[in-house]
Order: structure tokens, then sequence, then C-alpha cells
């Protein structure tokens, strides 16, 4: 299973976030990171592939991996 997200990096949530503007595709990392806690349990009985892209167009370390 998989759960998509899309994250604008412009928003007002990511601007604390320093290393969103000096890494590219981080705010995606974080996104990533958040969906797998989010269907933590599930995942001993599924396979379960976060994928975030930011608004740039930049995917996060696993979606991109994917």
């Amino acid at each position: 299973m998989w759960d998509a997200t899309v994250v604008d990096t412009f928003a007002q949530g990511h601007y604390d976030y320093k290393d969103s503007a000096r890494q590219a595709g981080f705010a995606a990392t974080k996104a990533e990171v958040a969906k797998c806690r989010k269907y933590h349990d599930l995942q001993s009985n599924y396979h379960f592939q976060p994928v975030a892209i930011e608004t740039t167009g930049v995917y996060g370390k696993s979606t991109a991996r994917f």
C-alpha cells in the first residue's frame, strides 16, 4: 500500500525548517517519515511505501528510490 502527499515548501508551516531551504527534498523526506509513523502498525502485514513530493518537484529520499 502507499500514501501520497505533496508538501508545499512555501507554506507557513515549513518556514521553521531551516534545512528545507538548504537541502532539496528535506520537507518531502520529513513527510515520508511522518507517513511511516502513521502507518507503523500496518507495516507488519503490508508493504508500505510513502510517496512524498515537494511543490518544487523534488522527491523525498524513499520516493526517489521507489
